[in-house]
């Protein structure tokens, strides 16, 4: 009985070393293929898929407890010495800025209404995104009510526009007909002490003007050359006296036409232009009581700028979101049928093909440029079981603050705990001009390098770069404004999974900036500018660039050669302008490190442990074989034992052999 014991144990040894022996040859395939599949069906989204598990739900939203935080710091050029660059000192001091911040935001979005398409192959949604203070990330004792003081955009903005406007027209700058003359006017008129000024002040000005414009009858005869002229400053004269004396010109200071202060929130995300509003009461007053406006209105309808709102980032409900957004969805490939499609642009805010109008300029591309949005990769996604990102080829992936698809390379092998990242940035050919790489012409990268103009996005000139001007041919702009330099821990980065293509991590970094330009009535003799002279924006004679080789100045933004401008003055020159720093954004995201744990625990860990079973499966089939053997030893023992056993107690044995009983031969 022990004998059969001890054999059945022996054979159960073997069966479970022989089994999990031949199993390490074929189990470990089985559960890696079973690990892909569950990863994958995680990431694809299909409409039969249960809704409330934590794939769909983590798909749909990061505003779970538990979800990676995705944080945006802020940081803003505060102007520090406001009143010395109104106090009409000479030399115009430039303005001192203090970076101020990290004011901290954490990004929230939630894809809303969606649905499938075409058998699942995609999917369509809004995506409404919100934020939320964040006290605690946030520089100590700094609140989103903090008041920053900033050279002033709009107005910068919209005398740039209107110097190129009248020299797209041909018109000279000063002169009655001029929209940047206007404009001046305009805004000299607002400010009390200015306009009313004896012998220099805006009311003074025009009526000289009037009466030199008028000296021959002008207004009154229609063949006189300066008839029209003539009848341009009658009716400006006119209906600035007009609004004047009936209060209806909104009253301003120095302060409000050279600077904006406003609360960090509404820096973000959104405040009206003092700029812009007075413009508008300006003209709707005028259109009231006189029946007609000066046409600034129009002037700046046709580029783009239809109210006097300002903002990075519109923030609101999800209801004013849709009326906002126009209710414009995004659809993407699911992955369902081609998993390297994986979220994949297919539309874009409706589209299947990119707004023209985003790269429109009326001398380098007056019909814009388009592309098309099949295709085009997010960059939360690289699709799974992409070739390029395993092998660390470049990439090209949608980055919607530049407004246009990018380049990414591989830089270096990362780790986020034991997960194996692939870390890529923005390749330097985005920083190239379209003088030095010619497939950014479309973008118009027509300057010395690393500047994106976003101006006919926006409507006023807008330029983003990396912080401090890194990667850009302007760094020296920093010490400009008093700055220091950056460096490359500033860059922008995303690290990748490579095997399922997803972002683990991510660091996005922008510095916007605008256009400050002087004015070159200032330089201009009381002759030359009509008595323009006296009313020239002088708080702005510091916006000129420190560049003095025109074979480079000629390539920078500002300069002001390049439309077509006339000065009234030909021995007076517009100096180039600058850019001038506005805020940076520093926006970082990161798997949790409950999500490295658990992919190092269910991916890893148990890849690992198949590995392992492969590797050490020829023992376990070495032992069976050894147990086998031993055990066919055992069964040849035991019978050659029964066997002896059988001869020696048989009726048939001789006495010699008998040693149980008889006698014994001794």
């Amino acid at each position: 009985m022990l004998y059969g014991l001890a054999h059945c144990c022996v054979c159960l040894l073997v069966v479970a070393l022989l089994g999990g022996g031949i199993a390490g040859y074929i189990v470990p395939g089985i559960m890696r293929d079973y690990i892909i599949d569950v990863v994958e069906d995680c990431l694809i989204q299909t409409s039969d898929d249960d809704l409330s598990d934590d794939c769909s739900t983590y798909f749909k939203t990061n505003s779970h407890s538990d979800s990676p935080a995705q944080l945006q710091q802020f940081y803003f050029y505060h102007v520090t010495n406001v009143a010395d660059m109104l106090a009409g000192n000479d030399p115009q001091p430039r303005p001192v800025m203090e970076k101020r911040g990290p004011y901290v935001f954490r990004q929230y979005f939630e894809l809303m209404d969606v649905k499938w398409e075409n058998s699942d192959e995609k999917l369509s949604y809004f995506e409404y995104q919100w934020w939320e203070w964040d006290q605690a990330a946030s520089c100590d004792g700094c609140s989103p009510d903090d008041d920053m003081t900033m050279v002033n955009q709009a107005f910068n903005s919209l005398l740039y526009i209107a110097a190129n406007i009248d020299g797209a027209s041909g018109i000279p700058i000063p002169s009655a007909q001029s929209f940047f003359t206007q404009i001046t006017i305009l805004f000299q008129s607002l400010v009390p002490e200015t306009y009313s000024r004896a012998g220099t002040g805006v009311a003074a000005i025009l009526e000289a003007l009037y009466q030199g414009a008028n000296a021959g009858d002008a207004c009154t005869n229609t063949a006189d050359p300066g008839h029209a002229d003539c009848l341009t400053i009658l009716d400006l004269k006119n209906a600035i006296a007009f609004l004047s004396a009936n209060d209806l010109l909104p009253v301003l200071t120095e302060e409000d036409i050279y600077f904006e202060t406003h609360s960090v929130r509404e820096w973000i995300y959104g405040f009206n232009s003092t700029t812009l509003e007075n413009i508008f009461t300006v003209e709707n007053n005028a259109i009231n009581s006189l029946g007609q406006g000066f046409g600034l209105i129009e002037q700046m309808a046709a580029f783009g700028i239809y109210d006097a709102e300002q903002r990075i980032y519109f923030n609101g409900t999800y209801e004013e979101n849709v009326q906002y957004w126009n209710y414009s969805r995004e659809t993407k490939y699911t992955g369902d049928s081609d998993k390297l499609k994986y979220l994949e642009y297919f539309k874009y805010q409706n589209g299947t093909m990119s707004d023209p109008s985003w790269w429109a300029h009326p001398i380098f591309q007056p019909s814009g440029h388009s592309f098309s949005w099949d295709g085009i990769k997010s960059p939360t996604a690289q699709g799974i079981g992409n070739d390029a990102l395993k092998n660390g080829d470049p990439i090209t992936l949608w980055i919607s603050e530049v407004r246009h698809p990018v380049e990414f390379i591989f830089v270096e092998d990362r780790k986020q705990g034991e997960v194996e990242l692939k870390r890529y940035m923005v390749s330097d050919n985005e920083y190239k001009s379209a003088y030095e790489y010619e497939a950014n012409e479309k973008w118009l990268m027509y300057n010395r390098g690393g500047v994106t103009d976003l101006t006919a996005v926006r409507g006023m000139p807008t330029y983003v770069t990396p912080p401090s001007y890194k990667k850009s041919a302007y760094e020296f702009m920093n010490a400009f404004y008093g700055q220091e330099n950056g460096d490359d821990s500033e860059l922008a980065y995303i690290d990748f999974e490579p095997e399922f293509g997803m972002a683990w991590g991510g660091y996005k970094t922008l510095q916007y900036s605008f256009l400050s330009i002087s004015d070159p009535v200032c330089d201009m003799s009381v002759t030359a500018s009509l008595g323009l002279v006296y009313l020239c924006l002088d708080k702005l004679k510091w916006a000129v660039s420190p560049e003095t080789d025109p074979n480079l100045y000629s390539k920078d933004p500002g300069y002001m050669g390049a439309s077509g401008i006339i000065l009234a003055d030909p021995a007076v020159s517009w100096a180039t302008g600058v850019m001038t720093p506005l805020s940076v954004t520093y926006e970082k995201s990161s798997a949790t490190d409950e999500n490295v744990d658990d992919w190092e625990k269910y991916v890893i860990g148990t890849r690992d442990g198949m590995d392992q079973w492969e590797d050490l499966a020829w023992i376990g089939i070495v032992l069976g074989l050894t147990c086998i053997c031993c055990q066919v030893g055992l069964v040849w023992m035991c019978i050659r034992e029964n066997t002896m056993e059988k001869q020696l107690n048989s009726p048939g044995s001789t006495p010699d052999y008998n040693f149980g009983g008889g006698e014994s031969n001794f």
